[in-house]
């Protein structure tokens, strides 16, 4: 799951877009 937040940056720590979402889930 962090890997995947830290790959977009570290300003942007909650998805933005819900499929985002279920695939760090």
């Amino acid at each position: 799951v962090r890997s995947a937040i830290a790959n977009r940056g570290p300003a942007t720590r909650r998805p933005a877009r819900p499929h985002c979402d279920a695939k760090n889930l």
